[in-house]
């Protein structure tokens, strides 16, 4: 018996591969593939201590272009997590000055 079956596929908007894992832009709604997202798009996380659903996809054409108040959040989540990080190794080094020092004595 033959039977005709209709199937919708999704493809990258970048590479053209059938993915099981994409995801779309927030903006213009392109499919990103897994790898494509490493290298044609930015990605927001949408906490400053964590990350998750909520975050935020941009294909590099759209994050380069927007101004939106819900990028600009994004942007400003990030530059609190580097700040966050560049924080930390610096408390990390004087630590490890201080330890140093103890170990002298």
């Amino acid at each position: 018996m033959k039977r005709e079956i209709t199937v919708m596929q999704d493809f990258c908007d970048f590479c053209g591969d059938i993915s099981n894992h994409w995801s779309v832009c927030m903006e213009c709604s392109k499919n990103i593939c897994y790898d494509c997202q490493k290298t044609h798009a930015k990605k927001y996380r949408h906490g400053v201590n964590i990350s998750g659903s909520g975050d935020g996809l941009y294909c590099l054409d759209c994050d380069s272009k927007l101004d939106t108040p819900k990028l600009r959040a994004y942007r400003q989540i990030e530059a609190l997590r580097q700040e966050a990080d560049a924080f930390y190794e610096d408390f990390k080094n004087r630590s490890k000055i201080a330890e140093k020092i103890l170990e002298g004595l």
